[in-house]
């Protein structure tokens, strides 16, 4: 390359960032609260919706459990001819019979429904708390994102104003030529870096707005906010809440009560069943007559399957509670994680924030007086920049991290937490 071409590189990069500063993607997106995101996610979110449908469902179910069956109404011809004329029948029978559980049945079918409709309700709230988790992740990353975009974008002008100087140090003669291709090699990465994080960007909100159940709608979310607040609640009581209010355990415990329940309804198979039956006789050559039966089941007859029936109960319910045993201890383990993650991301925070950040800014400031009066190289500039910008980005991350496990914490607990 040839040394008067140098000044022309330089010009070029400065162009080249400044039109990267000027990105066509920056339009004037509409602002977008976190708590509206929220409430669209559950009024529209079709997971939800099908999970409080599913619910609903077996809301419907306890009705028809407690019912008696259909009564059974029938019509005979009694003593017809042998020439099928059914008008020479001798006699019309009219009759309704109606089929009567043995007492008590009805009411625990009832109960094993209405169990399996609060465990229904459960695993519904389950999924809200599991959507809005997600809603308040995906949120968080665009924080995360949006942040280092701007961050990136505030490095290129920073960039800028070093190659500016370092054409004015080039024109005067106290710069090198490995000055200018350093500046170009660190310009392109940062684009190339931002191209990336701006796709990113998109991603999350396309996801969020399918989390919304808006997923065809054009994309019109603000720029994310995330208020950080030093969380202090202790950890034996968020484990104790969540052993409480989780929806999951609920629902393994709603399964238990109906396994109970269950075993009862088996033990009574071998409790027979009854049918009445009433009939009128209507008699074409004499006097009409009524006719009432009883029938009764013999369920003794089969008494393998009741047995079978009663150790299948059983079972299901040693599984259930093995799951109330899984559910728990997943609960612990869990808040434990997401508990032990959250005070990490906070001592970060707190750490960038006091220090390190305002450091780096002063090393950055000190490489640049020290390279405009000629006591450091360009290199040692473009270092310091770069481990501005890396604070700067671990810091951001850091803020969102503490944000998602904010969020995983408040989905394991099963509610909102201050």
């Amino acid at each position: 390359m040839q040394l008067r071409s140098i000044p022309c590189l330089l010009l070029g990069i400065a162009a080249m960032s400044s039109a990267m500063m000027a990105h066509p993607h920056d339009v004037a997106w509409a602002d977008e609260t976190l708590d509206r995101v929220l409430d669209q996610a559950m009024a529209s979110n079709p997971t939800i919706a099908a999970a409080r449908q599913r619910w609903e469902m077996t809301k419907a179910e306890a009705p028809q459990a407690r019912a008696l069956d259909d009564p059974v109404v029938s019509i005979t011809e009694w003593d017809i001819p042998s020439n099928g004329n059914l008008s020479e029948t001798g006699q019309t029978w009219y009759g309704i019979e109606q089929t009567f559980p043995f007492p008590g049945k009805r009411g625990i079918r009832g109960a094993v429904a209405r169990l399996d409709a609060e465990a229904a309700e459960q695993d519904y709230l389950a999924v809200s708390r599991r959507v809005r988790a997600q809603v308040k992740m995906t949120y968080a990353r665009l924080y995360r994102v949006q942040q280092q975009i701007a961050v990136h974008r505030e490095h290129q002008a920073l960039l800028n104003e070093l190659i500016q100087s370092a054409l004015q140090r080039y024109t005067a003669g106290a710069a090198t030529q490995q000055e200018s291709l350093k500046a170009q090699v660190e310009l392109s990465t940062l684009h190339a870096s931002l191209l990336v994080l701006e796709q990113e960007q998109q991603s999350l909100r396309i996801e969020l707005n399918t989390l919304e159940g808006r997923p065809d709608d054009p994309l019109f979310f603000g720029t994310a906010q995330v208020e950080y607040r030093p969380f202090t609640v202790a950890l034996n009581t968020l484990e104790t809440q969540a052993l409480e209010q989780r929806p999951e355990i609920r629902a393994a415990g709603r399964m238990v009560a109906r396994q109970d329940e269950a075993i009862s309804l088996a033990q009574r198979g071998w409790w027979p069943d009854f049918v009445a039956e009433v009939s009128y006789w209507d008699v074409h050559d004499g006097p009409n007559r009524w006719m009432l039966t009883g029938k009764m089941t013999l369920p003794w007859v089969a008494s393998g399957k009741y047995r079978a029936k009663i150790a299948e109960e059983t079972a299901g319910r040693a599984r259930a509670e093995a799951e109330v045993d899984e559910a728990r201890n997943e609960t612990v383990s869990l808040v434990r994680d997401a508990f032990l993650k959250l005070n990490t991301s906070q001592s970060l925070i707190d750490l960038y924030r006091s220090g390190i950040i305002a450091q780096a800014e002063q090393g950055l400031e000190s490489a640049r007086i020290a390279y405009t009066t000629g006591r450091t190289d360009f290199l040692n500039v473009i270092d310091a920049e770069r481990q501005l910008r890396d604070v700067r980005l671990a810091a951001d991350v850091a803020v969102a991290d503490w944000a998602e496990q904010r969020a995983e914490l408040e989905r394991v607990v099963g509610i909102d937490l201050p």
